[in-house]
C-alpha cells in the first residue's frame, strides 16, 4: 500500500492525469459488450493529484508442445495478451493547519473534494446502461486514459503517444481517514484498465491490432541516446 506521506512531496509531478469519456450519442446502435462507432459526447475526469503509483503490464500466450526425450518443449505463437494498466489515485478532503499555512487560497482548494462523489465518479465507467423502454443492455463508456508525457499510448513514427484507448476493469477504494461526523478525508481508488484495439470509434470501429514495427521509432530513438553499445570487449 503506498504511504500518503508520498502526497506532498516537492518531487511529485504536477502534470494532470485524466480520463475522456466516450459515450455514443444515440446508445441503441451500440452493441451489447462493444465498443459503438457513431457519433460521440465527451466528458473528462481529472484526478486530484498524479497517481502515488502506476504499473503497465503485457503478456503473450503460447501453446507448450511436449517432445519426449527433449530437453526442452517447443513453443508455438497463439497471440497476444492483455495489457493492463494499474493506479494508485489519491483523494484528500482537506489539508491540516500546518500544511495549509503553505500554500495560498487559491492553491489549497484543489486539495480538498468531495471524495464521495469522487468515487462514484469514477466507478460510472465500470456500469452499464439501459433503455428506458426495451430494457436493452448497453456497455460500459468507452475511455482514454491521458497520462502526460508516459507514452502509455505507444511510441511510433509520430513520437510518444500519451493517450491509451481503454475500459476499466477495477476500481477498488480503501478509506484512509475520516472526519468525526465521518465524511471521509483521505481515500485511496486502485485502478484498472486494460486497452482496447478496436480503434476509436469517433474515427472507425474497425480492429486495429499492433504490430511491433509500431514501435520501431522508440527503438531508434533509444539506441540513439544509449552511451553504450553492446560489443566485443577491449
Amino acid at each position: 500500500m503506498a504511504s500518503l506521506g508520498g502526497l506532498f512531496s516537492p518531487y511529485r509531478p504536477l502534470a494532470t492525469a485524466q480520463i475522456i469519456s466516450v459515450e455514443p450519442s444515440d446508445p441503441t446502435n451500440g452493441p451489447v459488450g462493444g465498443i459503438a462507432g457513431n457519433v460521440q459526447s465527451q466528458s473528462i475526469f481529472k484526478f486530484q493529484y498524479w497517481p502515488e503509483t502506476l504499473s503497465d503490464s503485457k503478456g503473450v500466450e503460447y501453446a507448450e508442445k511436449a517432445v519426449p526425450g527433449g530437453s526442452h518443449p517447443l513453443y508455438q505463437w497463439i497471440r497476444g495478451g492483455a495489457r493492463r494498466l494499474a493506479m494508485l489515485a489519491v483523494f484528500s478532503n482537506e489539508l491540516n493547519p500546518e500544511m495549509l499555512a503553505q500554500f495560498s487560497s487559491t492553491d489549497a482548494s484543489k486539495y480538498s473534494v468531495d471524495i464521495n462523489a469522487a468515487v462514484w465518479a469514477l466507478r460510472r465507467f465500470i456500469y452499464p446502461s439501459y433503455g428506458t423502454s426495451d430494457f436493452k443492455a448497453f456497455p460500459p463508456e468507452f475511455l482514454q486514459l491521458q497520462l502526460p508525457n508516459t507514452a502509455i499510448g505507444g511510441y511510433d513514427r509520430g513520437g510518444p503517444n500519451d493517450i491509451m484507448n481503454a475500459i476499466m476493469t477495477r476500481c477498488d477504494v480503501e478509506y484512509r481517514a475520516w472526519f468525526q461526523d465521518g465524511t471521509p478525508r483521505y481515500a485511496t481508488i486502485d485502478l484498472e484498465f486494460a486497452e482496447v484495439v478496436q480503434g476509436d470509434p469517433r474515427e472507425s470501429s474497425a480492429i486495429n491490432f499492433k504490430d511491433r514495427n509500431n514501435f520501431s521509432a522508440a527503438w531508434d530513438q533509444y539506441l540513439s541516446n544509449k552511451i553504450m553499445r553492446f560489443g566485443p570487449r577491449s
